[in-house]
């Protein structure tokens, strides 16, 4: 056992001495993430947001459709149903509407009008449009690398004058 332990402890040096020496140091965390951002593609999501209805597409190009498909509809049909109060507004003939849907499932509208349009005519269609624009089916937000992220896209609205009486 005494004739071994001068080979053992030998053996024990060079370990020690090889694996702390020789081993390439691990990369430093500030350079790993930035080379990890450096990667990312920051226009583009992973998944995009969807609705109940087109979780049953699986092709992005389907769901995408679906979805826009539904949305839209649902704001067109949630803005013209019953009277419809944006013909008094003669000046306003296209307004983007901002929609956004956050990461927490939430779905949020602003606006954005052309030059021009005074502020008593934004606010009552602004008005108009928050208070119809409720009640929409649960919203998934876009995913980016596992983790969800607010989204927004736009919406031109053609705000058609209503007839004269």
């Amino acid at each position: 056992m005494l004739q071994q332990a001068p080979k053992l402890i030998l053996l024990l040096l060079i370990s020690v001495l090889t694996s702390c020496q020789f081993i390439k140091e691990p990369p430093v965390f500030n350079t790993w993430v930035s080379e990890e951002v450096a990667k990312v593609d920051w226009s583009q999501v992973d998944e995009l947001p969807t609705i109940e209805p087109c979780l049953i597409f699986r092709s992005r190009a389907l769901k995408k459709e679906c979805f826009f498909a539904i949305i839209s509809d649902s704001i067109y049909t949630k803005l013209l149903k019953g009277n419809n109060n944006f013909g008094l507004y003669t000046k306003i003939d296209t307004v983007h509407l901002v929609v956004t849907i956050t990461s927490d499932n939430q779905l949020l509208f602003a606006t954005k009008y052309n030059t021009g349009i005074s502020e008593f005519e934004k606010q009552k269609v602004d008005s108009i449009i928050k208070n119809r624009l409720i009640s929409f089916p649960k919203v998934y937000p876009a995913i980016k690398r596992g983790l969800p992220v607010t989204s927004n896209f736009e919406i031109p609205l053609v705000l058609l004058p209503s007839k004269k009486r």
